[in-house]
């Protein structure tokens, strides 16, 4: 009897020495600032004041002038890519940036860059935004984000990334990052009566099973998303588009490619990439072609023909600073006269 009491005296000291330890770890302090980060964007969110509004409107009607809320969502991050870079210093600080800080800084940690695109968002007009606080599988570290809905979808804006629907984003954080997300914690943001709004919805969204669309229905739903821009313009020809395909061979091939542009007067190639195969997303998709094509357009007023061939290219891809080799979706578009 004696022995078993001991036992247990031991196993119960054991433990208390190894939760102590757990307490002590690198991991667990990281978890308690992230979850007090957390709160402090949840408080400043509520807190924003006059001065924090107005700054973002200015920012949000210089900036973020698309007429739909996925539309500002993508010109938000793109800016967001060209100007601003992630900066690991900032996880320790108290509070996010405020937006007049993050305008003028070279960046900050997610928390700062989730809090400067919600109140971005709202001021653009967007009737809600939301704040996702992420959790990883086999990992201490929470991550957050800001997001839009669209069609029910939420789609997450993180730097470096065009905002993708969830079920992408959990895609980017496996094959790019080597890091499964568990599940999403949800807050609503909406702005009335001259003041942030922001609601826990006790919500928590998982990532699903991945799910993948084929290769052969991304490049047929490319096809059909420029011929719909093209088709008011110039007249599809058979022959450019088996120049265009060729064209996407000899890409892929790594050589010097050339058109035959035997019969015209003029001919231009112009090759649009667009994302990995593995996050593609016709909503996204539509956007990119559709800016890219405001250029195009204009150049195929003086053309009256033109060829299309979406294609696959492998290159090493870096998407928020990590680089992977990919299958990365793209087109190929021949004008000519």
């Amino acid at each position: 009897m004696r022995k078993l009491l001991a036992l247990a005296l031991l196993s119960a000291i054991i433990f208390s020495i190894l939760y102590v330890a757990s307490l002590l770890s690198p991991e667990f302090f990281e978890r308690k600032i992230f979850i007090k980060k957390r709160n402090n964007v949840v408080e400043a969110l509520k807190n924003a004041d006059n001065k924090e509004l107005e700054e973002a409107k200015i920012f949000a009607e210089e900036k973020l002038n698309a007429n739909n809320e996925l539309g500002n969502a993508f010109l938000l991050a793109e800016w967001l890519r060209e100007n601003k870079k992630y900066i690991a210093s900032r996880i320790g600080a108290e509070k996010p940036l405020k937006v007049e800080e993050f305008l003028k800084s070279e960046g900050g940690a997610c928390f700062d860059f989730a809090y400067f695109n919600i109140l971005a968002l709202l001021a653009s007009g967007v009737n809600e935004a939301y704040y996702i606080v992420i959790d990883f599988e086999d990992n201490n570290i929470e991550h957050a984000v800001a997001s839009v809905r669209s069609l029910n979808d939420f789609y997450i804006i993180d730097h470096g990334l065009v905002p993708l629907p969830w079920e992408k984003y959990c895609n980017y954080w496996s094959f790019f990052r080597n890091k499964r997300i568990l599940q999403g914690k949800i807050y609503r943001a909406r702005y009335i009566n001259s003041k942030i709004i922001i609601e826990d919805l006790n919500e928590i969204i998982k990532c699903p099973n991945a799910q993948f669309i084929t290769q052969r229905k991304v490049l047929s739903n490319v096809k059909t998303l420029v011929k719909q821009l093209l088709c008011p313009f110039v007249t599809e020809i058979e022959k450019l588009d088996k120049e265009a395909e060729n064209y996407c061979k000899c890409i892929r091939s790594k050589k010097q490619c050339k058109i035959d542009a035997e019969g015209f007067s003029m001919v231009k190639v112009s090759l649009v990439e667009m994302m990995p195969l593995i996050l593609y997303d016709d909503k996204i998709a539509g956007i990119i072609i559709g800016n890219r094509f405001k250029q195009i357009q204009e150049i195929s007023k003086n053309m009256r023909y033109y060829g299309i061939a979406p294609c696959v290219i492998k290159k090493e891809l870096e998407v928020a600073g990590i680089t992977k080799r990919s299958d990365n979706i793209a087109i190929v578009i021949i004008l000519a006269e």
